[in-house]
């Protein structure tokens, strides 16, 4: 005999859903620049696929977080893992730092007096 399947509900407050954002938080004097440009030149041997970029969340914080699209994460997971990357919920808005124009929209920009929180 067939039985009903039950459906859940999330509970009240429960943590967002993730979608396959990576993040990697840098270590003091870690450069983002050396993080970035080893990261474009991963995009670019790719193909420069539309969805693959690299966000961070704050440029002026002593230890800036790197965001990885899904795509990105996807594109470059040797590299990401290899920084210590790990998944990540959606982060709420970023700073575009490497991707193709049409990228930049995949996160609104964040206010530049305060990092953004919730990775």
């Amino acid at each position: 005999m067939a039985q009903a399947m039950m459906l859940q509900t999330p509970a009240a407050g429960a943590a967002p859903a993730r979608h396959g954002w990576w993040s990697f938080e840098t270590a003091p004097g870690q450069s983002v620049d050396m993080i970035q440009e080893q990261f474009r030149m991963i995009f670019e041997a790719a193909g420069s696929p539309n969805g693959a970029a690299l966000f961070c969340n704050h440029v002026l914080l002593e230890r800036p977080t790197l965001l990885f699209t899904p795509d990105a994460a996807t594109v470059a997971r040797p590299f990401v893992e290899a920084l210590g990357g790990a998944p990540c919920d959606d982060p709420p808005a970023g700073i575009f730092l490497v991707g193709n124009d049409g990228d930049r929209d995949l996160l609104p920009v964040p206010e530049l007096t305060r990092p953004v929180t919730g990775q």
